[in-house]
């Protein structure tokens, strides 16, 4: 009978071994962090693309509305004044159309030029009127 002599080896290795499926708490965190992230992101520019579109829209119902005004009246006579040619209501109304025109498609050029820098924020608010 021989007796073999066995170096006594660890029951445990002194290195965890890891399977593919197992990962760190810290790994986990930077993922959803890196997720969370990119998801805001995307979701802020697809915002940034729908007020673009909505204000596009509003523009587009101002020059249809201006274009009612001018159909009503025939076409305008040049080098008269707006109140002459289309009425003291109409050309306020065409006034007030061309503003809020102005308005809608400069906040449309801003949104659509933010989608490229989300992190921009646009001041939707009214302007004030001159004194």
């Amino acid at each position: 009978m021989t007796h073999e002599i066995h170096s006594p080896k660890p029951a445990v290795s002194d290195k965890v071994k890891r399977r593919w499926y197992q990962f760190s708490l810290r790994t986990l965190l930077v993922t959803i962090a890196v997720l969370a992230v990119g998801l805001s992101v995307w979701g802020r520019i697809a915002f940034l693309r729908q007020r673009a579109q909505f204000h596009d829209a509003e523009a587009l119902r101002c020059i249809e509305s201006q274009m009612a005004i001018d159909k009503r009246h025939g076409s305008p006579r040049m080098l008269v004044s707006l109140e002459e040619t289309y009425g003291p209501e109409d050309a306020a109304r065409l006034l007030g159309l061309t503003l809020k025109y102005r308005r809608h498609s400069n906040l449309a050029k801003n949104y659509r030029s933010a989608v490229f820098r989300p992190w921009t924020i646009i001041d939707e608010s009214m302007p004030e009127a001159a004194p």
